[in-house]
């Protein structure tokens, strides 16, 4: 089924507003806003990626939200991620700190 991001962002806020933390469907977006009671800042919400096939989309997001230290996912979409991506992931990621260091010492 396909979603577009007003109708996903709406059923955040909703959900948020009405507390929905009984229904096993809580995402972590709102089990983070009942702990915590921090709020986010729907308005700035910017689309990453697009990507028509959903193999790939689906893969896309999972290889984001493995990169994403902080993020409030729940990361049971990572699950089924290969582990040759893991490996492949933290290489990238160590690469870009390398470079961010080398130039912060110019």
């Amino acid at each position: 089924m396909r979603r577009y991001i007003k109708q996903r962002l709406y059923e955040h806020k909703n959900d948020c507003k009405m507390g929905k933390k009984e229904t096993n469907n809580t995402t972590a977006l709102v089990e983070h806003h009942l702990g915590t009671g921090h709020t986010f800042k729907y308005e700035e919400t910017q689309i990453l990626a697009k990507q028509r096939v959903l193999k790939k989309r689906l893969l896309h997001q999972m290889i984001n939200i493995k990169k994403e230290r902080t993020s409030i996912n729940k990361r049971t979409d990572i699950e089924n991620l290969n582990v040759a991506y893991y490996n492949l992931i933290t290489k990238s990621d160590l690469l870009k700190n390398k470079t961010k260091n080398k130039k912060k010492l110019q």
